[in-house]
C-alpha cells in the first residue's frame, strides 16, 4: 500500500527499512545514497563499490524508480574462513517513489570508481491555463 503523504523521494517501506548513518559498516542490505535536485532534474548517487556495472540494473516504473543488483555467491566464498569479515556484496533492490514525473527518455545513468550516479530530468510542468467562458 503507498503512503498517502508523499516526500521527496520517500523509501517505500521507509519504517521497515530506514538504516540510519552507518548503513555500510553493520552488514546492511542496502547501499547508501545521496539524492539531490534541483529545478530541472534529481540526481542520486549510490555507494556500490565492489559492483560489477553488469549486475546492476535500473528501472522505472510509473512514479518508482528502482535500483538492484544479484549476486551469486562464488563457490569458492562457502569454503573460506575469515577471522574478520566487514563487508560482503549482497544482492538487493531499492526503491524510491518520484515526486513529480520524469523525463523517461532523457535518463542518464553512469557507473564510475563504485558510485552509480543516475539523472533524472523533471517533466516539465503544465502551466495553468485560464478558460474564459463565452
Amino acid at each position: 500500500m503507498r503512503h498517502l503523504v508523499k516526500t521527496d523521494f520517500e523509501p517505500i517501506f521507509k519504517n521497515l527499512f530506514d538504516l540510519g548513518v552507518n548503513s555500510l559498516t553493520d552488514n546492511a542490505q542496502f547501499p547508501a545514497v545521496n539524492i539531490s535536485d534541483n529545478e530541472k532534474e534529481y540526481q542520486l548517487e549510490f555507494a556500490l563499490a565492489g559492483y560489477k556495472k553488469e549486475d546492476l540494473k535500473i528501472n522505472l516504473e510509473h512514479d518508482t524508480v528502482t535500483i538492484s543488483a544479484t549476486i551469486e555467491k562464488p563457490k569458492t566464498e562457502e569454503a573460506k574462513k575469515y577471522s574478520r569479515r566487514e563487508y560482503t556484496l549482497k544482492s538487493f533492490s531499492r526503491s524510491f517513489y518520484l515526486p513529480e514525473q520524469v523525463k523517461e527518455k532523457d535518463i542518464q545513468a553512469s557507473y564510475e570508481n563504485g558510485i552509480l550516479h543516475l539523472t533524472l530530468p523533471k517533466a516539465i510542468k503544465a502551466k495553468a491555463k485560464e478558460i474564459s467562458i463565452k
